[in-house]
């Protein structure tokens, strides 16, 4: 059932610590300088998501798909309601008994996958859900919080813990044998880390923070495997941040590039290290892509004027 939560499996420690092997990854990353090209926009085409039918108030919603799989089945939220989108428009809800839970990541197969975080028992978590078992996820140690973003079709989730000084490490978890380990990409100036998506390569990507000698903070890229990573910059100054949030099984990266305050949505070939700024049409307030999967289809959001002074987000899928 997708509606509701059968089983909770806790590994090891009452506050829900993962079992197995805590390893850490020593990771030298080189660093790769990408221009963007010409926005491919008009090889897409844009649909806005429907509301989903559980949530409340849905005049002033706030859609935000995070994951497609190759069965063009969407995970994602709506006013802090996690779902799966079978589409069009069928909606199972994601619930949790024990507390408030985001649903972020959907793996290929018969049987999918799902990831993300919730608050269980006052500890904030990650967690993995197969077959009707919710497996809860909490690195070892003395950390603030831990989240898993993205999820194959091998059980293999990645994510991000937060320590004791407030810093974010990207971590890798298997939940077929508990094992999980920190990804310690380095980096001159490197401040922080989080893993944000994984294909059935075990290709991860995600974003790195870096102080540079002014103390001003960057966000960047980061893809690779194993113990080799590398980060992406963009040659363009006046892209100030990149971030990888999901990649296909071809290598293509999707995310987000920030220049002059607007977020634009991100195409990155992890093979060919070419990019493509995608926005969608007539859509000037930002663009962001969350999720890809092997033919190309793609989710994300974009904000839009509620009329009250805000914005609300809406949440779509584009196919080539």
């Amino acid at each position: 059932m997708l509606g509701s939560v059968e089983k909770i499996r806790r590994f090891g420690l009452a506050l829900c610590v993962a079992g197995g092997l805590v390893a850490t990854a020593n990771a030298s990353a080189e660093t790769k300088m990408v221009k963007a090209m010409p926005s491919a926009t008009t090889q897409y085409s844009f649909t806005a998501l429907p509301d989903d039918p559980f949530i409340s108030n849905p005049s002033n919603y706030d859609n935000t798909p995070t994951s497609i799989n190759n069965s063009n089945i969407i995970v994602g939220s709506e006013n802090g309601q996690s779902y799966i989108l079978v589409q069009p428009d069928y909606y199972a809800p994601i619930t949790n008994s024990t507390g408030f839970i985001t649903a972020t990541g959907l793996s290929n197969g018969a049987a999918p996958i799902v990831t993300g975080s919730l608050l269980d028992f006052g500890v904030h978590a990650g967690f993995v859900r197969t077959n009707g078992t919710l497996f809860v996820v909490v690195y070892p140690g003395t950390t603030i919080s831990t989240s898993l973003s993205s999820v194959n079709a091998n059980g293999i989730a990645v994510g991000s813990y937060i320590d004791s000084a407030k810093v974010s490490h990207a971590l890798r978890y298997n939940n077929t044998d508990g094992t999980i380990r920190t990804l310690s990409i380095s980096h001159p100036g490197l401040s922080g880390s989080a893993a944000l998506g994984i294909n059935d390569h075990d290709v991860i990507v995600g974003s790195v923070s870096i102080t540079a000698g002014n103390n001003s903070s960057h966000t960047y890229g980061f893809f690779g495997s194993g113990d080799s990573f590398t980060i992406v910059t963009f040659a363009d100054t006046i892209y100030s941040s990149i971030e990888f949030n999901g990649i296909n099984n071809k290598g293509i990266a999707v995310g987000s590039a920030v220049s002059n305050g607007v977020t634009h949505g991100l195409l990155y070939d992890t093979t060919t290290n070419m990019a493509h700024i995608l926005d969608a049409p007539l859509i000037s307030s930002g663009t962001t892509i969350t999720g890809i999967n092997d033919t190309g289809a793609i989710v994300g959001f974009y904000p839009v004027s509620n009329g009250k002074g805000g914005n609300n987000t809406v949440g779509f899928v584009a196919y080539p």
